[in-house]
């Protein structure tokens, strides 16, 4: 899972100041943009966070109304199991992966605790403590406890898209091509993140999230995403891989939907700033892309 994955952008700022720095103080509604591909044809580009965050504004499921497509970054794990398998069971008592060994009590506990509170049994969770990588009990390490998990803004317009209007998921990637990107990001880089996690509240790292992102200061979210990784050296490797390199992978899909126009996109928000985010590249290629508000959940 992302360290932290953001939500949207901003608004009233000319096309001009944002290429620049994507900033805006309103608080009427839910940034978002509005595209036009060059055969007029128009779309809807939503940045969400992945996660629930108290406090921050999500998007109404009346953005759906009169789309023909609503796009989703790829179709994501199966559903966890509310009960061990007898393999993970069995895998209870297996010795821990060199990464784990040296875990202490206080960092075990805090496992344990959030590992909880994203649905994991004791016995799932240290099943994910005996992989060779540390990549899966990241997951976990990451996980708000006293939040819903389903009040997360991809999860609750799925829902809305599936049963109110009508609407199939369709997918910018699929999920071997997003595994195959995170398991490109260094052992290394995962591990710092990991213990990192463990010392700090996941809920208190994500607060001031919600707060640039409810004003609209979208730049300044990027800072913090960056900030949540150990090193500066560690944030520029993992925007590459999981941001940049997926970006481009994604502009061929992108097109296809925006020039057909009637799509409703939902990326996470990290997506979108910087010259290689995907308002640069859509406006290099002939698209205007220009920020809006749209209404908020109540």
């Amino acid at each position: 899972m992302k360290p932290i994955l953001v939500v949207l952008i901003a608004l009233f700022c000319s096309r001009a100041a944002c290429a620049g720095e994507l900033n805006d103080h309103s608080a009427d509604g839910v940034a978002a943009f509005a595209v036009s591909a060059p055969n007029g044809r128009h779309s809807l580009l939503l940045g969400i966070m992945h996660v629930p965050v108290r406090g921050l504004l999500l998007p109404s499921p009346a953005v759906l109304a009169g789309k023909r497509h609503f796009i989703l970054e790829h179709l994501g794990e199966t559903p966890r199991q509310t009960h061990a398998s007898p393999e993970v069971e069995a895998a209870e008592h297996a010795e821990r992966a060199q990464w784990a060994t040296s875990m202490n009590t206080a960092e075990l506990d805090t496992y344990h605790r959030r590992a909880s509170c994203a649905g994991k049994s004791p016995a799932q969770a240290d099943e994910l403590l005996t992989h060779p990588e540390v990549r899966d009990a990241n997951q976990i390490a990451y996980a708000v406890c006293g939040l819903n998990p389903y009040r997360a803004a991809d999860v609750v317009l799925t829902l809305y898209a599936m049963v109110d209007y009508h609407l199939k998921p369709e997918y910018l990637e699929s999920d071997a091509f997003v595994q195959r990107q995170r398991l490109k990001v260094p052992e290394e880089i995962q591990r710092r993140a990991f213990r990192s996690a463990l010392s700090h509240d996941p809920a208190a790292a994500l607060a001031p999230v919600a707060d640039a992102l409810n004003a609209g200061a979208f730049d300044q979210v990027e800072r913090i995403v960056d900030g949540s990784l150990a090193s500066s050296a560690d944030a520029v490797t993992y925007r590459h891989i999981m941001v940049d390199e997926r970006n481009v992978a994604w502009m061929t899909r992108l097109h296809d939907y925006l020039n057909d126009g009637d799509a409703a996109i939902v990326v996470g928000a990290a997506h979108l700033p910087g010259p290689d985010g995907l308002v640069a590249r859509l406006r290099a290629d002939g698209y205007q892309v220009e920020p809006v508000r749209v209404p908020a959940l109540p």
